[in-house]
């Protein structure tokens, strides 16, 4: 894939690492793949400085879907700094 600029590339590719890492993360963790327990996303509150996870009915393109045990678990490793992103 192209970008316009070296800034737009530099933008895709933390984007695409960010994902990335959370998919590794999800392979690595979920045990067990029911659909209907994967439905946690880890999300960051830039004023807070805090990742947090909510269970989300509707799912977004691009998300990262998780059971709600990883999902708290990674929000613990995230916080500590345990794992970056």
């Amino acid at each position: 894939m192209t970008r316009d600029s070296i800034s737009q590339a530099a933008r895709a590719a933390k984007q695409m690492r960010t994902f990335n890492r959370l998919l590794a993360y999800v392979d690595e963790f979920e045990i067990e793949i029911i659909s209907r327990l994967i439905s946690y996303c880890v999300h960051y509150n830039t004023k807070a400085d805090k990742f947090y996870y909510t269970n989300s009915v509707v799912k977004c393109i691009g998300g990262i879907y998780m059971s709600r045990p990883v999902a708290e678990e990674l929000c613990r490793k995230l916080n500590s700094g345990e794992v970056v992103l």
